[in-house]
């Protein structure tokens, strides 16, 4: 979903990084854009949890 959001619309880029996004994940760069845009903070903890499911 992130690399949906990212391309839909014109996003700063990014430097945030979460723990369990690593460099070369394939929404690593759609991550820290929404990050950027503070449309994500992620969880307290650091995480994004890029693999949950979306309800």
């Amino acid at each position: 979903m992130a690399a949906f959001i990212a391309r839909a619309f014109d996003l700063p880029t990014g430097t945030k990084t979460f723990s369990d996004v690593k460099k070369g994940h394939i929404a690593y760069e759609a991550v820290s854009q929404l990050a950027a845009a503070n449309i994500t903070t992620g969880y307290p903890d650091g995480t994004f949890k890029p693999n949950n499911n979306l309800y």
